[in-house]
């Protein structure tokens, strides 16, 4: 993000992974990256205007748990922020672990979040063999719905925006 003009002070990240955690520190030490759950997001409320959740919800197998996850979404977001979901939607047939997070599950876990919805993401093992003999074909193969097998679940918090909110602090 901060590649893309983000400040770094704007930005966290959290991962269960200590692995990933420390990876993510070491190449972005000014940059929050917390150690946890989902479940329990150590930052403030309405702290961000976009919050994104990559292949998140596919390796969360319990339901109250998602919820929960959805839940601090929506709670460290700001009125009008967006919340990117980018997961699979079919099985995976190589890990058990995981499981496809589809429309209704995101309508069911954000219900009250208006939601527009991408399919994205040639299937891997096709993508992988296009590759390596015939990367001009990616495109044309991603382009067909059925070979899809990742969707981005684009949600909007409800709630009034607040267009000024710097201007409001600096009057209190």
């Amino acid at each position: 993000m901060v590649q893309w003009g983000a400040k770094p002070q704007n930005v966290a990240g959290q991962d269960i992974d200590p692995a990933a955690v420390a990876y993510c520190r070491s190449r972005a030490s000014d940059i929050r990256v917390h150690e946890g759950s989902a479940e329990r997001i150590p930052e403030p409320d309405r702290a961000f205007d976009l919050a994104l959740a990559f292949t998140l919800f596919s390796s969360v197998p319990d339901e109250d748990v998602a919820q929960r996850i959805a839940a601090e979404l929506v709670r460290i977001t700001r009125p009008g922020g967006l919340i990117i979901v980018y997961d699979m939607r079919r099985r995976n047939p190589a890990n058990p672990n995981v499981h496809p997070v589809l429309e209704d599950d995101i309508r069911r876990w954000f219900p009250r979040c208006p939601l527009r919805v991408k399919t994205l993401t040639l299937a891997p093992p096709i993508a992988r063999r296009v590759g390596r003999f015939a990367p001009w074909l990616y495109g044309p193969l991603a382009a067909i719905p059925p070979l899809r097998t990742h969707a981005m679940y684009v949600l909007r918090r409800p709630g009034q925006v607040d267009v000024f909110p710097a201007a409001r602090r600096a009057e209190s």
